[in-house]
């Protein structure tokens, strides 16, 4: 398994990197109205990207009409 973005484009490492970002945010404003104790202690524990940009098979030809997704990246929490 990758553990960096450097096989992807500049263009989509800046967009991953947004989307990182607004889950960190979301997940700060969402925590800080937790009022039980287990969902104080939560944490982002990891975040996983799948599919073609994953594995570095992405298809990028606008000309044919088919652009490769970003599929949706997922997130573990843990206690």
């Amino acid at each position: 398994m990758r553990t960096t973005l450097d096989h992807l484009p500049q263009s989509k490492q800046r967009e991953l990197a947004h989307v990182v970002r607004v889950l960190f945010e979301e997940f700060e404003a969402a925590h800080a109205m937790g009022t039980s104790k287990w969902k104080k202690q939560s944490r982002i524990f990891k975040i996983v990207l799948y599919g073609s940009y994953a594995r570095g098979d992405w298809v990028d030809a606008p000309e044919n009409g088919y652009q490769s997704s970003v599929d949706g990246p997922r997130v573990a929490s843990s206690i």
